[in-house]
């Protein structure tokens, strides 16, 4: 479900049917943690985490990972005006310098940004007693390095022709396919903990 909607999220099919798709996937989200749980607060919660999560950039290092030029040098110069307030570029900055080795800058500060995105929800899901700390773990490592996984999934299939469809046909595009096919397993994680857990 997510691998459409994420696409959805970061552009849709069509351009001329602009929905705001964040807050949709935030209702989907929403009904299902309600249908879990029943209280209402803790499915808004997740609804408000999802959607505050999405808000920040990631677009340089997603281009980046996809070898778009213009994004590439926009990162290796540091002119990242979207994670500016984030640390994100500081962190990864400091752990991998991004003049050297830019595309291993760029897939650490997605896996921080798919972190920053899903951990305080993650968190808000155990702490209610819904998944244990295997899965816990597990969807934090699925959603952090499955960001960069995604894009780099995403740049090896569009080189080999991937997906032909229009709205398919570019890295970033295919990339946010993957990522929602990513978010799609880890909801299928929740599920099977929350019913067989």
């Amino acid at each position: 479900m997510f691998w459409i909607l994420n696409r959805l999220r970061g552009g849709g099919f069509r351009k001329d049917i602009d929905l705001p798709w964040v807050w949709i996937n935030g209702l989907v989200l929403y009904v299902l943690f309600f249908s879990i749980d029943k209280n209402i607060y803790y499915s808004i919660a997740i609804l408000i985490l999802y959607v505050l999560g999405e808000s920040y950039g990631w677009g340089v290092w997603a281009g980046a990972m996809g070898y778009d030029e213009p994004a590439k040098e926009l990162m290796m110069n540091g002119s990242q005006e979207e994670a500016r307030h984030t640390g994100i570029r500081q962190i990864a900055d400091f752990l991998i310098d991004p003049k050297k080795y830019g595309w291993f800058n760029a897939a650490l500060a997605l896996a921080i940004r798919g972190f920053y995105w899903f951990a305080p929800l993650l968190l808000i899901v155990f702490f209610r007693g819904h998944i244990g700390v295997s899965t816990l773990v597990a969807a934090l490592f699925i959603l952090s390095f499955g960001f960069p996984l995604s894009f780099t999934f995403a740049r090896m299939s569009s080189m080999y022709g991937g997906i032909n469809r229009s709205e398919f046909k570019t890295a970033w595009e295919q990339g946010e396919v993957w990522y929602g096919a990513m978010q799609d397993l880890v909801l299928l994680l929740i599920v099977l903990d929350v019913c067989c857990g």
